[in-house]
């Protein structure tokens, strides 16, 4: 490509595929919250892949999740993708266990030993 462009071409790629693909992250993980447990009044249009709800309930919550702003009824047809590169990609608290918990697994474990 540089050959194509010449030496005379400043612009560089790099910064803009990571601004692109950090876009994408955040509309990602709003989507992602928005589709989640905790979450209720949301709907998702699997055919055109995108987050169904109320007014009411959206203007509430982009009131407080601004990064959700533009998101209702938008396409993402891609998401199936990016949930498989990210879906893991933060904790949501199962698996986790209490120090009761720890405790008696331990003592369990060591039972079994």
């Amino acid at each position: 490509m540089k050959e194509k462009l010449g030496d005379n071409c400043l612009m560089k790629a790099q910064p803009h595929i990571d601004s692109r693909v950090n876009a994408l992250r955040t509309k990602y993980f709003a989507l992602a919250e928005m589709r989640g447990p905790k979450c209720s009044g949301f709907g998702w249009n699997d055919v055109n892949k995108s987050i169904t709800c109320d007014d009411d309930v959206w203007d509430n919550w982009v009131k407080s999740h601004p990064t959700a702003t533009g998101l209702r009824n938008k396409s993402f047809p891609y998401y199936d993708e990016l949930d498989y590169m990210y879906g893991k990609d933060r904790a949501t608290g199962r698996g986790a266990e209490n120090p009761a918990d720890a405790i008696e697994n331990i003592t369990l474990n060591e039972q079994e030993h």
